[in-house]
């Protein structure tokens, strides 16, 4: 008995024509896909090794996914003959990333002031008013922009003035409670909710901010406390994550993606 088979080859040659721009869109899509891939483990990692206080900043929202904690900042796209994909950790603009600790945490370092002049930074203490509990953030009345401090000199207000600024107003602090502490001189600053500044105690050798909580002389409690040199640890290691994943998945996606181009008659 003989059997004869026939094909019809038209498809396939079809499939095969211009070869270089399909293999093009095939690799741009692996590694996109595989980009996403690296940018969930980061997101896991992040949130096993922090308490996250705020998912949309650290992790975006459903329309835009990202967010500082890994944001897909360039896709690879072979129209614009990009064969790569960008992934930092990084905040929304200039002044986001100023203030984004996340991107040390991969090597470790020092935390240090971002006001020109400061020396010191303001931490707040757990189980205070400026930090009731770990996963809370700071109440907007005890920011220090929310206690408005204010400089006084013999008991009574003084102007500070500064010729830097178009106002001439002179606060003691930055954003976000970062101390200019070489401007607190020789006066006393006191805030909203009965707080003041101490330039330094006996447990705090840089100083910190105290709220009276009583009419006694010991009746004041320390809600923040300005400390130097504060270490940052090494337990993010994105790079490494990075690196491993998409070592475990750019091949198979890279099939995936051929495979799809040969099934579906090729991209066009």
């Amino acid at each position: 008995m003989n059997v004869k088979l026939e094909f019809d080859a038209r498809e396939l040659f079809e499939v095969f024509k211009n070869p270089e721009r399909k293999f093009a869109y095939a690799t741009a899509a692996a590694i996109n896909e595989t980009a996403k891939q690296v940018q969930a483990a980061a997101h896991q990692q992040t949130r096993e090794r922090f308490i996250i206080r705020k998912e949309a900043f650290f992790f975006g929202t459903p329309a835009r996914p990202g967010g500082a904690a890994a944001r897909i900042d360039v896709f690879a796209s072979p129209t614009k003959n990009r064969a790569y994909a960008e992934i930092s950790v990084s905040g929304p603009g200039t002044s986001g990333n100023r203030r984004l600790l996340l991107p040390t945490f991969e090597e470790g370092g020092t935390r240090e002031p971002m006001t020109p002049g400061a020396k010191s930074v303001a931490v707040p203490l757990l189980g205070r008013p400026a930090r009731p509990s770990i996963r809370g953030g700071v109440p907007p009345q005890y920011t220090f922009q929310g206690l408005r401090f204010k400089a006084y000199r013999k008991g009574r207000k003084t102007p500070i003035r500064r010729r830097t600024t178009r106002s001439g107003k002179l606060s003691v602090f930055g954003e976000f409670g970062r101390v200019n502490q070489s401007i607190l001189g020789d006066f006393q600053w006191k805030g909203l909710e009965r707080t003041f500044i101490l330039k330094a105690t006996k447990a705090e050798p840089f100083g910190g901010v105290f709220q009276r909580i009583g009419a006694g002389r010991g009746d004041i409690r320390e809600i923040y406390a300005f400390r130097r040199g504060m270490k940052i640890d090494s337990r993010l290691h994105f790079v490494d994550i990075a690196v491993r994943t998409a070592n475990e998945n750019f091949q198979t996606n890279m099939e995936k993606e051929l495979l799809s181009s040969l099934a579906h008659g090729g991209l066009r």
